[in-house]
């Protein structure tokens, strides 16, 4: 999966899906993740059920299921299920990012931000730190042109 070889891949959990009867976490969560990364959400969240019926304290399960969650835009069980993971798992910087799309999605920036906040905490140096950084700056303009225009309508007689 990790060298873009996704239809052997797919096969590859297939297969180890099949020949141990369907009784092993791992191979679940490997194909809920690629089919996630394939925007296949539908697909994916009852593979990731699954898994979790059969590993329900794997705190990167949760993540994968608010994942498929937010795919399907359905917020209030994506959010409760990022935060899940994070409960099992606090240094679990991904999570984070989920919960900045979840609340970006449904307009509350600063909650946006809070999340960006903590992920760049546990991250500062990590893979998606200068993208978060940008994502930031964007959310804290957009937030403070939010905010003017509500003084305004407010000064408004």
């Amino acid at each position: 999966m990790k060298l873009g070889h996704e239809e052997e891949a797919e096969q590859a959990f297939q297969n180890s899906i099949d020949a141990s009867g369907g009784d092993y976490a791992e191979p679940h969560f490997g194909l809920s993740v690629l089919l996630c990364n394939q925007r296949k959400f539908s697909e994916a969240l009852p593979i990731i059920h699954k898994a979790l019926e059969l590993a329900q304290s794997f705190g990167p399960g949760q993540f994968i299921l608010a994942w498929a969650l937010y795919g399907l835009n359905r917020l209030d069980e994506a959010e409760e299920n990022a935060h899940e993971a994070l409960a099992q798992d606090p240094s679990f910087a991904p999570a984070h990012i989920l919960l900045a799309n979840i609340y970006n999605r449904g307009s509350d920036y600063l909650a946006a931000l809070g999340e960006l906040d903590a992920y760049l905490r546990l991250m500062p140096h990590g893979a998606l730190s200068d993208q978060v950084r940008g994502v930031e700056k964007f959310l804290k303009r957009k937030l403070a042109s939010s905010i003017v225009i509500v003084e305004a309508a407010r000064t408004t007689p």
